[in-house]
């Protein structure tokens, strides 16, 4: 019998009494009636279930093998599973001292939550306990509760909220059941759990005390019930990832605490109202107000804030980010997660947050959705779930039969509408716009069938979307909360049905009313979304629609002459619109690529007074890779300069985003020529090519690579050293990449050589299959590697400090015996930073001391070590004279663990390398200074120097004014220094950049 047999005949046998001891006898009923009430069928039902969830499950270790042969460890497991309780299966690991648990739990759990036998119990058992958690506080609450039924008002939040957050808010997505009823589908029922990993700005090339830093290829993978380990978070996604979604997810699952969840929309428009987010947080539901506050000032609250890019004015955006932060500080014990859109983040970025971005769904997330979808309308209706099953099969295997489709699936809410638009019985779109085209027609197709018989006017569904188009447009430009009142909605239906539809005014209001009451009732597209001061507030039912429909009306703009371009295609809050603008315009049948070749010559004609940004380039390139259709001249233009800009460029935040349209022209109808393009460079041996090639097929990249391990260039084999290493997990023992292995650790370049030994960490299959030279161990790169890796990393031919301290090399043995001198002095609290990009470089430092690592001008090795307390100037001025290869990180985290000197030498700092700005912009970088320990106004030294106030600026989280941009941009181009040309194109790119890196497997070695 297997292992996992006899694990879920043991599950199936303590299952009962883990629900008893939970939830109480009663509850067992409820088992007797999911599974049979016969004890041997459901013993056998049960066996069947928890087998299949472990077969889908991470390999079972031996260790936890044989702890789960013990019957009092597998019913605690079991129960800690069914109640998530994650801190106690940590616990229990410890207690057995198994090292590998965590993959095998967390995969079992998610197994389990996808069958729907298992569903309905474990959310139960896990409601029952997070109230009983609440109750172990209610003495304290009574004194906030005068009067009121403590109970009571408990069961009446937690039931409100299930009422709002509990199902699947589609509106005019919902299926329907006969010609009018609208399907309610229970979010438990077509939920999948989403997954996230740390956010793009992760410092892919650094690693801390041991951990591999490869990006988002070797970045861990985490899930919801993860996040809330972290007190702060900022949860990053794109339109339609499920961001708003999660948190309602949050507030009606997570129970231990009282979850209050604020659209940050709505806080900023009624900002002058209250006297700080903590007011208008207590007050956003008046009959709960003692509830909030109780829990608020009690570190009771989960605060859930969404939408923080929704905030129409970026310096408007950073006020709120500010009161946020303000929130936070005088209550630090409540857990807070922050949702944003990617773009439109940057400029209001929270310091002190942990940051996660969404990822996509991968195939098996959306075959669960397709049959959850069927399984679920089909339990609203008629019962066929064995016809449920066929839908969802001809749904999967309709979306994986076409790559793009498949693209778009990955994404929830195009999920969500692939899904409707096949219940619908209609062709898969193959594009994104198409799928809003096809829903929104979805969503009016009935109001044309009624209309049909009549004598009224409005018949077509274009002459709808004609009206709905300009309120789109006007409430995108004019209301972070994306309303209108109920007069200004009425009143622009009818301007339009005069002026452009011909319709006289006395028709106009009564269609109004007629379009009104059908959007609302009937298609769910624009719904009444509340009141203010006695008037309804409408908006479109998700902003993706309110953009595509704003989309629609800026193209009709521009073809009329009536708009400047300029104005929109710099605000990241249009970026979205203008690139769906451009894709609907190609999609018309003749014209179309005429129409969006036109659109986008006119984009790229845009005067732009920061054009060493190349903001119209990188947004062509990004409407390119939306599959958008261009006349060939232009599209070859477009990837012409796309590519000599990210070869020649000289600005770092330039080449990443360049990049990043590369990257997402490789996920495109363009992918063959974009592929093409990297082979061909990266054969000629340009370095940079290097890269990207790593982000086409592995096969294809591995054989050019092969090659290029031999090259004559350093500036070549060190790329491919780096990005090999990056892509480790992918590739590992595969022949090729053995081969390459087997090149490059024979190399006398010492970057080469740390970047290929440093593979060996942990990886004893791959050290086993590496041809290791016979003078390896005895090799100086092995002493100058084992210098900058000991203490992290760990594997064999690794040369321990111990005898790195005898060594013949009077430099190796000084610099090692410096470095065990730390760790012998401060056995606790030492912190390393190891960093291989662009140059290898080591910190370490503790609470008596920080040292440095780095490589000379020469290639050998430079040690600094400074004493606290430091002075950061005298520091600054030792590693500048040190002769290194590289200084902006080394000075950066000097200045990060040094922040109370800085901040009170702020202007001698200034005074001292007021010519040297890459100084001045590492020291003020990632959030060095901010916070609650941000410098005041009136700290700063008073000048009207520009490129100091754009410094001040930045550090304030504060937009500058025009003119001190203008004169930046002007300095820059008459700047003679590189560095400081890199450094104040940084500062400017931050106030100046619409868009983001939109991907996370970041392409990083220069």
């Amino acid at each position: 019998m297997g292992i996992e047999e006899q694990l879920a005949k043991l599950f199936a046998d303590v299952l009962e009494d883990v629900i008893v001891q939970t939830l109480g006898d009663s509850a067992a009923g409820r088992l007797k009636s999911i599974f049979s009430p016969d004890k041997r069928k459901r013993k056998r039902a049960l066996i069947q279930a928890f087998k299949s969830a472990i077969e889908n499950t991470h390999e079972i270790s031996p260790e936890l093998k044989e702890a789960l042969s013990d019957r009092e460890f597998a019913e605690d497991l079991l129960k800690y599973v069914l109640i998530g309780d994650f801190e106690k299966i940590k616990e229990l690991a410890g207690t057995y001292g198994i090292s590998d648990m965590d993959n095998f739990v967390r995969d079992f759990e998610k197994e389990l939550r996808l069958k729907d036998e298992f569903r309905e119990i474990i959310t139960e058992i896990r409601k029952t306990r997070d109230l009983d958690r609440i109750a172990e506080n209610t003495e304290a609450l009574k004194k906030y509760l005068v009067g009121e039924d403590l109970e009571k008002l408990l069961n009446d939040y937690f039931k409100s909220i299930e009422k709002r957050y509990g199902y699947l808010d589609l509106k005019g997505f919902s299926p329907r059941i006969g010609r009018k009823e609208i399907v309610k589908i229970p979010l438990d029922d077509i939920f999948i759990p989403l997954k996230f990993v740390d956010e793009v700005k992760i410092d892919y090339s650094a690693t801390r005390d041991g951990e591999t830093g490869f990006g988002k290829s070797g970045a861990k993978i985490i899930g919801m019930d993860d996040l809330l380990g972290y007190d702060r978070c900022v949860i990053l996604g794109d339109p339609g990832s499920g961001k708003t979604t999660l948190l309602k997810r949050f507030a009606y699952e997570k129970r231990s605490y009282i979850p209050i969840y604020v659209r940050i929309a709505d806080y900023s428009e009624k900002m002058s109202q209250f006297s700080d987010l903590y007011s208008f947080v207590v007050n956003s539901d008046s009959k709960y107000k003692n509830l909030f506050k109780w829990a608020i000032e009690g570190g009771k609250a989960l605060i859930l804030l969404d939408g923080l890019d929704e905030v129409i004015d970026a310096a408007h955006r950073i006020k709120v980010s500010e009161e946020i932060r303000k929130f936070i500080t005088s209550f630090l014990n409540n857990k807070y997660v922050v949702t944003s859109r990617l773009i439109g983040y940057e400029s209001a970025r929270l310091a002190g947050f942990d940051h996660f971005i969404i990822q996509p769904f991968e195939r098996e997330d959306i075959e669960h959705f397709a049959r959850r979808w069927y399984r679920a309308i089909a339990d609203e209706s008629d019962k066929e779930f064995k016809e449920a099953e066929k839908n969802a099969k001809e749904l999967i295997g309709a979306i994986f039969r076409n790559k793009s489709i498949e693209r778009l699936a990955t994404n929830p809410m195009l999920m969500t509408i692939i899904a409707l638009i096949h219940y619908r019985g209609k062709k898969l779109p193959n594009k994104r716009v198409e799928l809003y085209q096809d829903c929104a027609e979805t969503m009016l197709d009935s109001w044309i069938l009624q209309r049909i018989p009549s004598e009224d006017y409005l018949k077509d569904k274009d002459a709808l979307i004609e009206i709905l188009s300009p309120v789109a447009f006007d409430i995108h430009a004019a209301s972070p909360r994306g309303l209108i009142d109920e007069d200004t909605f009425m009143e622009k239906m009818m301007d339009v049905m005069v002026s452009e539809q011909g319709i006289d005014k006395r028709s106009a209001k009564k269609e109004a009313k007629e379009i009104k009451k059908y959007l609302e009732e009937e298609s769910g597209l624009f719904l009444e979304k509340g009141t203010e001061e006695g008037k309804s507030l409408y908006g479109f039912f998700h902003l993706s629609f309110q953009e595509y429909f704003a989309a629609l009306e800026l193209v009709d703009k521009w073809k009329k002459g009536q708009i400047d371009l300029k104005d929109y295609i710099f605000d990241s809050r249009w970026i979205e619109i203008v690139r769906l603008g451009a894709a609907d315009l190609g999609s018309a049948a003749k014209r179309g690529r005429y129409e969006a070749t036109e659109f986008v010559k006119a984009i790229l004609n845009v005067k732009d007074d920061f054009e060493e940004a190349k903001r119209p380039l990188i947004l062509a390139g990004y409407i390119l890779s939306g599959d958008v259709k261009l006349e060939p001249d232009t599209e070859n233009k477009i990837i012409d300069d796309l590519f000599y800009e990210y070869l020649n460029t000289d600005y770092g935040e330039l080449k990443d985003i360049i990049g990043d349209v590369i990257e997402e022209l490789l996920s495109s109808e363009k992918e063959n020529v974009i592929s093409g393009r990297i082979k061909e460079l990266a054969i000629s041996e340009n370095v940079r090519a290097v890269e990207p090639l790593m982000l086409i097929d592995v096969e294809e990249a591995l054989m050019i690579v092969s090659n290029l391990a031999m090259s004559k260039n350093v500036e070549v084999r060190r790329a491919v050293a780096f990005n090999i290493r990056a892509i480790s997990h992918r590739v590992r023992d595969t022949p090729k990449n053995i081969g390459i292995i087997n090149n490059l650790i024979k190399d006398e370049d010492f970057i080469t050589f740390l970047n290929i030994v440093s593979l060996f960490d942990k990886e004893r299959e791959l050290m086993a299959a590496v041809r290791v030279p016979e003078d390896f161990k005895e090799s100086y790169n092995l002493k100058k590697s084992s210098l900058f890796l000991s203490r992290l990393f760990s594997f064999i031919y690794l040369i321990g400090l111990d005898d790195l301290m005898k060594d013949e090399d009077i430099n190796i043995k000084e610099i090692a015996n410096s470095i065990n001198s730390i760790y012998k002095q401060n056995q606790a609290g030492i912190n390393s930073i190891l960093r291989f990009y662009p140059f290898p470089t080591r910190m370490t430092y503790s609470k008596d001391v920080f040292s440095i690592l780095a490589t000379k001008q020469n290639y050998e090795h430079a040690y600094l070590d400074f004493r606290k307390p430091i002075n950061v100037i005298k520091a600054i001025e030792t590693v500048k004279n040190a002769n290194l290869l590289e200084d902006y990180f080394i000075i950066k985290e000097l200045s990060a663990v040094n922040k109370e000197f800085v901040m009170k030498n702020f202007e001698k700092i200034v005074n001292n390398f007021r010519n040297d700005l890459e100084v001045l912009f590492s020291i003020t970088s990632g959030g060095i200074i901010s916070g609650q320990d941000k410098l005041d106004a009136y700290k700063f030294p008073k000048t009207e120097d520009p490129v100091i106030r754009l410094l001040i600026s930045a550090i304030l989280k504060k937009k500058p004014d025009e003119g001190i941009i203008k004169e930046c941009i002007e300095i820059i181009r008459e700047e003679k220094s590189d560095k400081n040309k890199r450094a104040l194109f940084s500062l400017l790119y931050h106030f100046l950049n619409p868009f983001v890196r939109l991907t996370s497997s970041k392409m990083t070695y220069d």
